[in-house]
């Protein structure tokens, strides 16, 4: 009696594996992707100049963490 039982729930359980697994492909396939189409400008510099002295330290940068140990 337990035997029959038994077999019942695992294919009931295989039935519902099935089901399942079905659903998700299903569910996965509805996604899709749309790309944006169009263009994208960007204004990017030639070049970046960088005055001699202009930093708020002076050359006197110090890490952090550094400062804590002692080293600047």
């Amino acid at each position: 009696m337990k035997l029959r039982k038994l077999n019942q729930l695992k294919k009931s359980l295989k039935k519902l594996q099935i089901i399942l697994c079905i659903s998700l492909v299903v569910w996965v396939a509805g996604c899709t992707i749309h790309p944006r189409t169009g263009e994208v400008e960007v204004d990017v510099p030639e070049t970046i100049h960088i005055e001699p002295g202009s930093s708020p330290s002076n050359g006197k940068f110090c890490p952090p963490g550094q400062a804590k140990k002692g080293r600047c």
